[in-house]
């Protein structure tokens, strides 16, 4: 008896003496009174104060990993297990895991499901996770749901190739390491939204698009001083196509002045639904959209056309293998500006044409106070255009720099004064 009461003392001691000194040394907080009834109480007490069953600083230094000790130790995973950690590294998105005293890496996921993106874990912030049987759950995040995400550097993400699929991270040009591209354009600058540049970049890049085009784009306002660069097949921009089923192609509605591409194929195609059908179609004040390096095929409504005071920039040479025969919302033309849009060529660029095409309205339309100058280093298959040079009027104005009325493509004489 005397030794099973010893035992059972040693264990009470033990327990006071472990959990009633301070971390940072041996002095204790609980002091041993055979006449105190609360010692173990107030020991008991302490441990949960200082939480260190759950809480550790996270000693990894890999991003989008979690690597900390609890103590004790727990001898599992457990359903509701809770782990509140000191963050090492900001998350890279694409997912992320924790590995608790070494029991197992574990993928931590929002309560959605989602993978953990960029800045979802932040250096130096406490967050807490909790494991569901499966995963752990990030159940403290630093970042308000829908809040923007503040760039710290550029970033890369990948469209198209080997294993695309949308569920994937965006982060490779093929599946490897957990990594993968995205199928869609559309998913990219929905995804990408979400952040604030912060004077940074993001280059999106785009594999040739086999057999089937991608769908079309639908450009987001971007914040934060940076630009997102849409990268296809500068070189043989055919190959990397992306084509509209009664839709344009590419179209940006007061999306701001971050986004070029470079290297696309456009073309539309289908019944009037109510979008004009344009290749690339942008408008609204403030909005400015950079090509360079395009290719334009049979686009019903115009191959590209600014309006409401927005601004379209070419930098790069442009190919044609495909007329524009008119739409209801759009006129048919190869250029468009209206109400206050501009075209703009910053230097000459080249002008190649594959085949015979048309243009319901011609090759350049200006109107309602739009200003259009395109100008060319070379026009190669110029003479299998038909259709009018050019239709000017309503205030606005075309510029050839001095290239004069048979400056642009087509077989019937431009109409309006305000050409030069």
């Amino acid at each position: 008896m005397a030794a099973w009461l010893n035992g059972i003392m040693g264990q009470l001691r033990n327990a006071i003496r472990g959990n009633g000194n301070l971390l940072s040394s041996s002095t204790p907080v609980v002091v041993e009174n055979d006449t105190d009834d609360s010692m173990l109480w107030k020991a008991i007490q302490y441990l949960f104060q200082r939480n260190k069953p759950k809480y550790a600083q996270d000693i990894s230094n890999l991003a989008n990993t979690i690597t900390v000790t609890l103590s004790p130790s727990p001898a599992e995973y457990t359903e509701g297990m809770m782990v509140i950690a000191k963050i090492n590294n900001n998350s890279t998105g694409g997912g992320a895991v924790i590995n608790v005293n070494g029991l197992g890496a574990k993928t931590i996921l929002h309560s959605d499901g989602s993978a953990i993106g960029l800045n979802d874990l932040q250096r130096s912030a406490i967050q807490a996770l909790v494991y569901d049987g499966t995963n752990f759950q990030l159940a403290w995040s630093q970042r308000q749901p829908g809040a923007p995400i503040y760039l710290q550097t550029n970033l890369d993400y990948y469209v198209g190739g080997s294993g695309a699929n949308d569920s994937n991270d965006g982060l490779a040009d093929h599946v490897t390491g957990g990594h993968g591209p995205w199928a869609s354009l559309q998913h990219a600058q929905d995804y990408i939204a979400q952040f604030n540049l912060n004077g940074h970049n993001i280059g999106v890049h785009v594999a040739d698009s086999g057999g089937t085009p991608y769908g079309p784009l639908s450009l987001a306002g971007m914040s934060g001083g940076g630009n997102v660069n849409w990268t296809g097949n500068p070189t043989t921009p055919g190959n990397c196509q992306i084509a509209g089923t009664s839709k344009s192609g590419i179209s940006g509605g007061y999306c701001g002045q971050a986004h070029t591409f470079n290297g696309f194929g456009v073309s539309c195609s289908g019944a009037y639904a109510g979008d004009p059908m344009i290749g690339v179609h942008v408008f609204g004040s403030g909005t400015k959209v950079q090509v360079s390096n395009m290719s334009y095929g049979a686009c019903p409504g115009g191959h590209y056309s600014a309006e409401q005071g927005a601004t379209l920039v070419i930098t790069g040479a442009e190919i044609v293998t495909g007329g524009c025969a008119g739409s209801v919302g759009g006129n048919g033309a190869h250029a468009n500006v209206a109400t206050n849009g501009q075209i703009q060529t910053p230097a000459p660029i080249p002008l190649t044409i594959t085949t015979a095409v048309n243009f319901a309205a011609g090759w350049v339309v200006a109107s309602n106070l739009g200003f259009l100058q395109i100008l060319y280093s070379s026009q190669s298959g110029a003479g299998a255009v038909t259709g009018q040079r050019y239709n000017v009027g309503n205030g606005a104005w075309i510029s050839t720099n001095g290239g004069g009325a048979n400056y642009y493509p087509g077989n019937v004489a431009g109409v309006g004064s305000n050409y030069n």
